[in-house]
């Protein structure tokens, strides 16, 4: 045991090297305390060496205030509202004394910062107190401690700021209100910076994101499932988009979907593949898979798209079909629709895939009454306002 030690219940203090402190200087000290001096702190019965920095100018004058950190050659144990006594160690003088703001041992690269965060921390009321404490998001635990406050007034404080809405949840954490808009602007303004640089691509990878707002997995998916909720971002599988993004084709890609759109058209139900779309007509994965999402073509396998009028009318035929017959063959659905059995395969196996029909065997059934199959049908490639472009 030695002079300077507390007694806590474990796990409810570290030691901080580098306290944010409001400090006057006794108007009968020798002179001011200037920037980077050296001083002795005096915490409770504790004493440590530490450098000033002076973060509202170059020097506190005698009889003077200004906001400090202290960067102890040592960790203290101490709580926010502490008092502190600063002497000058040679010659040995009293300079002055003041109250610690803040225990974070949080380095901010401007003085303005460091101030601006020290005055929001230093405000007497409770709820305020702990507010400026969650300028990033954490946990009530770790907010409680940084405003030196105890889990009873901490829970209540966190009540009134949940309750009147100047803070938000997410997920184990918790965040002001303003913090919470700052990360919402700032996924916004990503999500347009990747519309401009991907035009086509339906929004940009939910991980991409993330990177960039730097939130662990749990509260970066309650922020973006707050979002979503709001109307200020939308889901589009994997990816992220802002609602009014719509993939846009330049006029040299239309011009190239011209060509293509004729060569699908001229034999709709045998078509040319993706690996000819791409090496003959200029139909790339990127270009292809706008394609599919605005609902120009629909891809029934990794190897295979249609237009959506050739889905539908083979579609129609096989629901025809099986509705005067029980049952199908891939002979007889290739004969009844004038196909290949290279490319009745895959649509076959399309319908399977939306539960319009069921193989048994090396035949197909039809799973529901004709009427409901043709919705079904017209739900899977796009042409009854639901979702475009079929399975990708």
């Amino acid at each position: 045991v030695q002079r300077g030690l507390v007694v806590i219940r474990p796990g409810t203090l570290t030691g901080s090297a580098l306290l944010g402190a409001r400090i006057r200087v006794l108007e009968t000290a020798s002179g001011p305390l200037e920037h980077d001096d050296t001083v002795k702190v005096h915490l409770g019965t504790a004493e440590r060496v530490a450098r000033v920095s002076v973060l509202g100018g170059p020097r506190i004058l005698p009889g003077h205030e200004d906001w400090v950190q202290l960067r102890l050659l040592e960790p203290v144990a101490v709580l926010v509202g502490d008092r502190l006594v600063l002497r000058r160690p040679s010659p040995s003088e009293t300079i002055g004394g003041g109250v610690v703001a803040d225990t974070s041992g949080e380095r901010m690269r401007r003085r303005s910062e460091a101030v601006a965060a020290l005055d929001r921390r230093s405000v007497t009321s409770v709820a305020d107190r702990l507010l400026a404490s969650l300028d990033q998001p954490r946990t009530p635990e770790e907010a409680g401690l940084r405003s030196g406050l105890d889990a009873e007034i901490r829970d209540a404080a966190l009540a009134e700021l949940l309750a009147d809405g100047r803070a938000i949840r997410l997920a184990d954490a918790v965040v002001a209100h303003d913090t919470f808009e700052a990360l919402a602007v700032r996924a916004e303004r990503t999500l347009a910076l990747a519309h401009r640089r991907a035009p086509l691509r339906p929004g940009a990878p939910r991980e991409e994101l993330r990177s960039t707002l730097g939130q662990p997995p749990k509260r970066y998916a309650a922020l973006i499932a707050a979002l979503v909720a709001a109307g200020r971002i939308t889901e589009r599988g994997t990816a992220l988009a802002l609602p009014g993004h719509v993939p846009t084709l330049s006029p040299e890609q239309e011009t190239r979907w011209t060509t293509a759109r004729a060569a699908l058209g001229r034999e709709p139900l045998q078509p040319p593949g993706v690996a000819t779309l791409a090496s003959d007509l200029g139909i790339d994965r990127e270009l292809l898979a706008a394609l599919i999402d605005r609902g120009d073509v629909v891809r029934v396998s990794p190897d295979a798209v249609f237009l959506p009028d050739a889905v539908l009318r083979f579609g129609d035929a096989i629901i025809d079909a099986l509705a005067s017959g029980r049952t199908i063959t891939v002979a007889a659905a290739r004969d009844l629709t004038g196909s290949s059995r290279k490319h009745v395969l895959p649509l076959l196996q399309f319908l399977d895939d939306h539960g319009l029909t069921r193989r048994v065997n090396d035949d197909r059934i039809l799973i529901h009454a004709p009427s409901v199959a043709r919705e079904r049908l017209r739900s899977a490639i796009g042409t009854d306002g639901g979702s475009k472009g079929g399975t990708t």
